[in-house]
């Protein structure tokens, strides 16, 4: 947790910020991390490839597909294959923890076609 107020722990991927860590031995294979997204940012459509649970920390954020507003203290399971599009809404910046099982999320544009 001491590494968080140091920004070189923080990794950018355009907009946002991700800080990675080890799961634990249980979960050896999984990624999990910290997110930090700008008020308004937008996810573009992306595929699971493996579960996904989130549990978010604090803002709001819109499944785009189904019209849900995720809130501080929600978490969200999403299994394998399963496909949507997200937005921050403008009121704050989200921050969230991630453990994502097997492969990282599908972002390529083939899949909005």
């Amino acid at each position: 947790l001491a590494q968080l107020g140091q920004p070189s722990s923080w990794l950018q991927l355009g907009t946002l910020l991700v800080h990675h860590f080890d799961p634990g031995p249980k979960l050896a294979g999984a990624h999990a991390g910290l997110v930090r997204c700008p008020a308004g940012a937008a996810f573009p459509t992306h595929r699971h490839l493996g579960p996904e649970t989130t549990f978010f920390l604090s803002g709001t954020v819109r499944d785009d597909d189904t019209g849900a507003l995720f809130f501080p203290g929600d978490i969200v399971s999403k299994p394998a294959e399963s496909m949507h599009r997200l937005t921050v809404l403008p009121s704050q910046e989200c921050i969230f923890a991630v453990l994502i099982e097997g492969e990282m999320p599908d972002f390529s544009p083939a899949l909005l076609g």
